[in-house]
């Protein structure tokens, strides 16, 4: 609770949770409502008392409109992938990495953030450390000549699940007429750079 002797500490108490809380609980303090409520509407504190979080980190998070998990509108990475452990293929403190449901590829591989957070932005530096690190684990475990690495950071770039994620897939010389330009040919109008 807010006390009249101490609210500006209450505040900072609250913000320090939103900063540092994670997936212990399955859902996690970020899905819940009150979270994005709070992100949105308390003020924001002074920079020295918030725990290594640089001011514009927490303007970043607390502005941004996230994609608000309810029952009604679950996201699937928090109900099914991070509350079943043995679908991890690897795991650390901050992510783990499991196997597409939909491959483009045999072997593709996602690797999620556990906390629920829809773009690359919005993590923290430990975070994305996280997420990288199991990324370049999936590539060493793929036994493919090659791997296309990416993240569609948003539904302009054809994010279609609202929870950060960032794919491994596989490939081998082949499996596609012309790999040349690689992720470029999401937009196809500019992709072949190499013929101009």
């Amino acid at each position: 609770m807010v006390s009249k002797e101490n609210e500006d500490g209450a505040v900072i108490t609250a913000w320090e949770a939103i900063l540092t809380s994670n997936h212990r609980d399955g859902a996690g303090f970020r899905n819940s409502h009150w979270y994005w409520v709070m992100a949105r509407t308390q003020p924001r504190p002074s920079a020295p008392l918030l725990i290594g979080a640089s001011t514009r980190r927490v303007r970043a998070r607390a502005a941004r409109t996230f994609h608000s998990v309810s029952a009604a509108d679950p996201c699937p990475f928090c109900t099914t992938v991070l509350s079943d452990p043995s679908c991890w293929m690897y795991a650390n403190e901050h992510a783990v990495a499991f196997f597409d449901r939909y491959p483009s590829a045999p072997g593709h591989m996602l690797v999620i953030p556990r906390v629920h957070v829809s773009h690359v932005l919005d993590l923290a530096r430990a975070e994305v450390d996280a997420v990288f690190d199991l990324a370049l684990r999936c590539r060493a475990a793929c036994t493919a000549p090659a791997a296309t690495i990416g993240i569609n950071d948003g539904p302009a770039a054809g994010q279609t699940v609202p929870h950060m994620h960032l794919h491994v897939i596989p490939r081998t010389l082949g499996d596609h007429p012309d790999p040349r330009g690689g992720v470029r040919w999401v937009l196809p109008e500019t992709a072949a750079y190499f013929t101009k």
